[in-house]
């Protein structure tokens, strides 16, 4: 009997110590959490209700992440996120904006506030070697910005313009982009 369990210990001992240790500790930290570039969280504010759902999320494999909003389909449920994968080119750019020198000098807060019952608020996170940069933008909305003499920083109008025009490529959603952006996204063609 002690033959057999020492048989069955040796073969069981034998296969886990058969696992790559990359692979052990990948099944502990989700990739998605290791891979990921920026994170652009979507809270939409009425009167009588608030929805927070995943307006983009890019990772460092080329993959993409997006949540419709509960309002945006008829039975007002959450629906989870959806991974497409990137275009080289929608990579490169989403990439770019996110690495710009000058996007981590951005202050922490912008908006504009148009609407008196909705609103819409990104929360974005971008990964940086010692500790997330976060940035809160309330209704990005860079032409009223500019008439409001409080336009945004380039380098943050250059990542907003493209978050928006990636979502609504792998989305499928039609999307509004206002003078600015449209002029920021022909120009990064």
């Amino acid at each position: 009997m002690n033959y057999c369990l020492h048989s069955a210990l040796a073969i069981v001992s034998s296969i886990v110590f058969s696992i790559p240790p990359s692979s052990l500790a990948q099944s502990r930290v989700p990739s998605t959490t290791q891979n990921l570039l920026l994170e652009v969280m979507a809270t939409h504010t009425t009167m009588i209700s608030e929805d927070t759902y995943v307006f983009l999320r890019v990772f460092s494999d080329g993959t993409a992440e997006y949540q419709l909003s509960k309002f945006s389909n008829a039975e007002n449920n959450k629906v989870p996120p959806i991974r497409k994968a990137m275009t080289q080119s929608e990579f490169i750019k989403i990439e770019s904006s996110v690495n710009d020198p000058k996007l981590t000098k951005v202050g922490p807060r912008y908006g504009v506030n148009f609407a008196l019952d909705t609103s819409t608020e990104w929360i974005i996170k971008i990964r940086r070697p010692r500790a997330p940069q976060i940035i809160h933008i309330l209704e990005f909305a860079p032409s009223l910005a500019k008439t409001m003499k409080g336009p945004y920083p380039d380098a943050l109008l250059r990542l907003g313009c493209n978050v928006l025009g990636l979502r609504a490529q792998l989305s499928g959603e039609p999307v509004s982009l206002d003078n600015q952006c449209k002029g920021v996204l022909d120009s990064s063609k």
